[in-house]
């Protein structure tokens, strides 16, 4: 891999690392905060998990169109912000590959 495709891919992890960090970070608090005051006004957000009280955060959704569409918008954005990540994560692999593989020529 040529010194040019190792920095390319350097700026591609560095964009995506940027983009995550204030974007779809930024967003992802934002929502999940909104989220959290309707579950409070519904009695609910004060247990440690969902898997507690699913039903509830299930029936919570289906009644409150305003909640199912944070929660949609959540879970994109965590999706988005998952494969930021993994795309960073791969891009740190490749170039560690390629130093590990030219160690004797640095």
């Amino acid at each position: 891999m040529p010194f040019f495709l190792q920095i390319v891919i350097l700026f591609i992890c560095v964009a995506f690392a940027a983009l995550n960090a204030q974007w779809f970070g930024q967003i992802t608090s934002e929502i999940m905060a909104d989220m959290h005051l309707i579950e409070k006004s519904c009695g609910l957000g004060q247990d440690i998990g969902m898997s507690t009280n699913r039903e509830a955060y299930n029936q919570l959704k289906e009644s409150n169109p305003k909640y199912k569409a944070f929660s949609n918008q959540l879970a994109l954005y965590h999706n988005v912000s998952s494969s930021c990540n993994l795309c960073c994560l791969i891009c740190n692999g490749i170039s560690l590959y390629y130093m590990a593989a030219n160690l004797s020529r640095l």
